[in-house]
């Protein structure tokens, strides 16, 4: 087969004039070239200028960690605010303290939870975990749940917990709803009579009001007369001696007693137990001692004979 030239013979192809090509040349200025290392240095040093001295600043501030918490704004504190509620416990161990907040909310107390005590002044500054069953705008929301729960828990109470170190505790105790709730007992009716009558023997106080005495006694600073109300063996064994006694006292500014239960009562000896509040300058202490009183026939008053933490 005969093939076909891709050129056709005697064709003459156009001629294409030389185009110029555009070679890239360097600056040769100097002072430009000078000029443009120049800004790049004063951005280079700047940076790391900035660098190091945020660098400085992170490192006085306590770490990374710490700079960061004064500037986010999720890690900012909630300002505290006075509130009543419904005491259940109190653990030194956090541990222990959240353990019994799960307890109470597995029982039905939804809003159990948990604060430490010397983040509120007015408790005083008991390094403890306080446990408590809800929190409540008004001390009378409180007092009826408390009636409540004393069936689970004897020592529970309703109390004020406020940032305010001057704000009274306003405690009230399982006892003082029953001393609220009590009827008054009628008094006697005097009769008449035409032919004397021999004087009665005085009657024995009552151990509960032999303790508001001997604490009374304690406020008005008579520890010689508060001396009398201990018997020798606690003197000597619990108290340490006069002194001691004195200068322990010395350091309480005033004790109130917030409650007080009877135990078991016989003849001659009882048992009470008595909740009570120390304060010590601003510092605020709460504590409940189980009593042993025996009666000193020959003083006529009951003398506490021990004392335990309860």
């Amino acid at each position: 087969m005969q093939t076909v030239a891709v050129t056709p013979r005697g064709y003459t192809p156009p001629i294409i004039p030389d185009q110029p090509v555009y070679v890239y040349q360097p600056q040769k200025d100097p002072k430009k070239k000078i000029f443009g290392q120049l800004f790049v240095t004063v951005i280079v040093g700047g940076a790391v200028g900035a660098a190091i001295a945020l660098g400085v600043v992170i490192s006085q501030n306590g770490g990374i960690v710490a700079f960061w918490n004064k500037f986010s704004p999720f890690n900012k504190s909630v300002a505290k605010v006075p509130f009543y509620f419904l005491a259940d416990s109190a653990f030194e161990d956090i541990e222990k303290a959240n353990l019994r907040v799960e307890k109470l909310k597995s029982l039905g107390y939804k809003e159990a939870g948990v604060f430490w005590i010397p983040d509120y002044p007015n408790l005083g500054s008991n390094k403890f975990q306080q446990v408590y069953t809800s929190q409540f705008k008004d001390i009378e929301s409180c007092k009826s749940k408390l009636k409540e729960h004393l069936k689970f828990v004897e020592d529970a109470y309703c109390a004020l917990a406020s940032p305010n170190e001057k704000d009274p505790v306003q405690r009230i105790s399982g006892s003082d709803i029953q001393q609220l709730t009590a009827s008054p007992s009628p008094l006697p009716t005097a009769t008449p009579s035409k032919t004397p009558t021999t004087t009665p023997s005085p009657t024995r106080p009552s151990p509960e009001q032999a303790v508001r005495d001997y604490y009374s006694l304690i406020n008005d600073r008579q520890f010689q007369n508060a001396w009398q109300n201990l018997t020798p063996k606690f003197q000597r064994d619990r108290a340490g001696g006069y002194k001691t006694f004195t200068d322990w006292w010395q350091t309480v500014s005033q004790v109130s007693i917030n409650g007080a239960r009877i135990v078991e009562s016989k003849e001659n000896s009882a048992i009470i137990d008595i909740d009570l509040t120390y304060r010590k300058d601003k510092a605020i202490f709460p504590e409940t001692l189980r009593m042993s009183l025996v009666w000193n026939e020959s003083s006529k008053q009951w003398q506490i004979n021990e004392t335990q933490r309860q």
